[in-house]
């Protein structure tokens, strides 16, 4: 069982003393963005749809809709109105502005297409879901719109204000191309990942042929002129120059995924002659040879998690997987963020104190070198965003991810202050890490706790059998936090010893106390951890850590609000 299952919410600073009462809290702000879906723009406002895979509402994940007029220095929340789901796509046509929301199913009441003809500010559903099923995405070629659902394609020719089938009930997952000369996916499965068919229709969707590849799992689609560019989920990318016909693979230059050596495309579009394809985890490539070899174009982007990419005009817009939204003009050769005050935040689960940086772990890799007023995003190099614990020693870094089967997963390092990480233990999870004097645990999820005493060159497995939580020291000794209670050793003994019968997610440390947290509350022990007392008006905490005399508590989203933010307050030192 994974950490992200158990905590959905926030990362919270707090600060406590033995007779301290909770008090006034702070925001630190930071560009904890969501999973930024879909992305639209119309002249000087732009448009972002998010989701967030760590948030759920009670019927689904949650999302959200923002506009910018000022290139991303502030964002406004123009979601009132929508069903509160994931928002998958957006379509813009002027100041009217048209998106899916299905939260959860088709059968969901407010599930449909809703236009807004106020660029946001207020929303109608034009076309119920009934026997449409759930739309999943939506295009606009010259004057007409067309949306993919699960019963076929829908077409508009007044902006959205009324919708007429078109062609068979086939399900589509997404479509592109000019509107004589339409491309779509069927979809199978019931999932977008989960891809059948490449389809071809010369009729603006009246009917429809099937070309290759088939049944291959195509996750993005692409047309340039009369080229068109399929992503193969592992596979990597393809092209075809006769309708689908006949398809050669085009990817050389793009990065692999250790260890399989997988490609995984995630979006593909094309600015000009320039074609751009966005990588599972690889950040951006540009071809300009049509696709025949691929160059990093990552520069002020990073190596993210690409989940979209959009060309508006001159402009491309790429959205990432909880690092928010870049933009690159077409002569640029380095991307901007479009930071801003009001996009929705993410989830954080981890912090430690690195000289003066502050470096945040969770939904990727940020660093602060001003207590948290101000964030920047470190995910040079991190292959898998999600990240479950962090360490320091001196001017080496450490994070651990949560195991995935694709993503490289494991141990990372830097000694750049986050600038950028390296792999240095592949293929699990590290659910906490802690430095004794030079000694290096850490929690593993396939090898129980493991130890270095070189800074992560080399590891010696110390208890394969434990499964713990979290790790954490006090008065010379290793505490373990397991589901079955907390273990306690010395550094250099060869077994545990259980103190502790409270089935605990986190641990934290003072001088003079050590903390352990579950859902049930904090439990706090002064002595050795022979002695556990609850600490009265605390409730459900999942993970906890003491940075410079503050104890840092993680609340799951039972007892504070749903989308995730950093919070900070400041009060009186630990007695």
């Amino acid at each position: 069982m994974t950490y992200r299952d158990h905590v959905l919410a926030i990362a919270c600073v707090l600060c406590f003393s033995a007779e301290a009462a909770l008090a006034q809290w702070t925001s630190a702000n930071g560009e904890f963005g969501g999973m930024v879906n879909t992305i639209a723009a119309s002249g000087d406002t732009i448009y972002v749809g998010t989701s967030d895979d760590y948030v759920w509402s009670e019927v689904g994940m949650t999302g959200k809709t923002y506009r910018t007029t000022d290139n991303g220095s502030h964002w406004v929340d123009v979601s009132a109105g929508l069903s509160g789901g994931p928002v998958i796509s957006l379509a813009v046509m002027g100041s009217i502005v048209i998106t899916p929301c299905a939260n959860g199913s088709s059968s969901a009441p407010d599930s449909g297409l809703y236009r807004s003809t106020d660029a946001g500010d207020h929303w109608n559903r034009v076309v119920s879901t009934g026997g449409d099923g759930i739309f999943h995405s939506l295009l606009v070629t010259g004057s007409t719109l067309y949306a993919a659902s699960d019963s076929g394609v829908v077409r508009s020719l007044d902006s959205g204000a009324s919708w007429i089938r078109t062609g068979s009930a086939t399900k589509f997952s997404f479509l592109a191309g000019p509107e004589n000369d339409l491309y779509a996916v069927t979809l199978v499965q019931g999932g977008i990942q989960n891809t059948g068919n490449l389809c071809h229709s010369i009729d603006s969707g009246a009917t429809w042929s099937k070309v290759a590849p088939a049944n291959s799992g195509i996750s993005v689609l692409a047309v340039s002129d009369t080229t068109v560019f399929v992503g193969l989920k592992y596979l990597g990318v393809f092209r075809s120059t006769d309708n689908g016909a006949t398809w050669g693979e085009v990817d050389t230059g793009l990065t692999r995924l250790p260890p399989t050596g997988n490609i995984f495309v995630t979006a593909l579009t094309a600015l000009g002659s320039d074609l751009y394809a966005g990588l599972h985890n690889g950040g951006v490539f540009c071809s300009t040879d049509n696709g025949m070899s691929w160059r990093s174009a990552n520069s002020g982007f990073g190596n993210q998690r690409v989940v979209t990419l959009s060309v508006s005009g001159d402009n491309i817009f790429a959205g990432t997987y909880y690092g928010g939204v870049f933009r690159k003009s077409r002569n640029d050769t380095i991307w901007i963020p479009l930071k801003g005050v009001g996009l929705q935040k993410g989830n954080i689960t981890t912090l430690v104190s690195s000289g003066t940086r502050l470096i945040a772990g969770g939904s990727g890799g940020f660093w602060s070198a001003d207590s948290g007023t101000s964030w920047n995003v470190c995910n040079n190099g991190l292959l898998n965003g999600n990240i479950l614990s962090a360490a320091a020693l001196r001017d080496t870094q450490f994070v651990g991810t949560n195991y995935d089967l694709y993503d490289p997963s494991g141990l990372y390092r830097s000694t750049n202050q986050g600038a950028s990480w390296d792999l240095i233990v592949p293929h699990d999870g590290i659910r906490s890490l802690v430095f004794i004097g030079s000694d290096l645990f850490a929690a593993s999820e396939g090898s129980g706790v493991i130890r270095s005493s070189d800074r992560g060159v080399s590891w010696s497995v110390v208890s394969p059998s434990l499964q713990a939580n979290a790790l954490d020291t006090f008065s010379g000794k290793l505490f373990a936090a397991t589901y079955s209670g907390i273990y306690r050793r010395a550094v250099d003994d060869t077994g545990w010893t259980k103190v502790c019968d409270y089935p605990s997610q986190s641990l934290a440390t003072s001088e003079t106390s050590i903390f352990a947290a579950s859902y049930g509350g904090i439990l706090q022990s002064s002595g050795f951890g022979d002695v556990w007392a609850a600490i009265v008006g605390l409730q459900c905490a999942g993970q906890i850590s003491l940075q410079e005399r503050r104890v840092l508590v993680s609340f799951t989203h039972r007892t504070m609000e749903r989308h995730g933010r950093l919070l900070r307050r400041v009060c009186r030192q630990l007695t």
